[in-house]
């Protein structure tokens, strides 16, 4: 089940008339029928159109539902949440339901090679840093307004696990001992879905409450961390 609890505001389109929309009422009498002065002052007012439409797309792609690229990025950084996860990026490894970095289903099929993860070698990376696409940033941005604004309403929980997983899931939550709870989500989570019920729902749990998860497949284990920067922050240490 979701929530409407916690509703995502609309886009706010703001457009400004352009100059070249003039009226040519506003010429005096023996002007207005001028192609010459209308071509005179188009040539003029058509560089002002780019202003003004780039005026405009700065304003409106200020606003989370319609921001892309950088300026998702600096609403990531007034909202306190990065783009990047060091060392979260799951790359399939054979490994117990538990630990979100392995491949789900981790045990492979013998008609279907394409299901189970592969043996981790010695010299192998435990995992690539993860980088949000915007969708999946933006999706992130507004499961950290929900973070930053909460009281810990089951009702903010159910739509934070909608963001994170990006879908409309299916999620129980139940009381679990005296001090914590327990949240079934009712549906066959990705690798990548996984990995992020892992790294934001713990945020979002009340102090001094315990909290587990489990999907189809399995426990999520909560435990799992990893260090979250600005995009600014990655191409810094990567030297691009």
């Amino acid at each position: 089940m979701s929530s409407n609890d916690f509703n995502i505001p609309p886009s706010k389109t703001i457009e400004f008339s352009l100059p070249t929309t003039y009226s040519e009422d506003t010429f005096i009498w023996q002007y207005r029928n001028s192609e010459n002065l209308k071509s005179y002052l188009d040539s003029f007012l058509f560089e002002v159109d780019e202003l003004t439409k780039a005026a405009e797309d700065t304003i409106n792609f200020r606003y989370l539902a319609d921001a892309y690229g950088y300026q998702l990025d600096v609403i990531g950084e007034i909202l306190g949440q990065g783009r990047v996860f060091f060392g979260a990026n799951p790359l399939g490894y054979f490994g117990f339901y538990d630990n979100p970095q392995s491949k789900v289903p981790s045990i492979g099929d013998e008609f279907d090679i394409s299901v189970g993860g592969i043996y981790k070698g010695l010299g192998d990376k435990d995992a690539g840093d993860l980088v949000l696409g915007d969708e999946a940033y933006r999706r992130a941005l507004y499961a950290k307004v929900i973070q930053n604004g909460s009281n810990c309403k089951i009702d903010h929980m159910l739509k934070f696990i909608d963001l994170i997983t990006g879908l409309e899931c299916n999620t129980e939550i139940t009381e679990n001992g005296k001090c914590g709870f327990h949240m079934f989500i009712h549906e066959d989570l990705t690798q990548t879905q996984r990995v992020n019920v892992s790294l934001f729902t713990p945020n979002l749990r009340p102090a001094g409450v315990s909290m587990s998860a489990e999907d189809n497949y399995g426990v999520i284990n909560l435990d799992f961390t990893a260090k979250n920067a600005s995009i600014t922050e990655f191409r810094r240490l990567h030297g691009f």
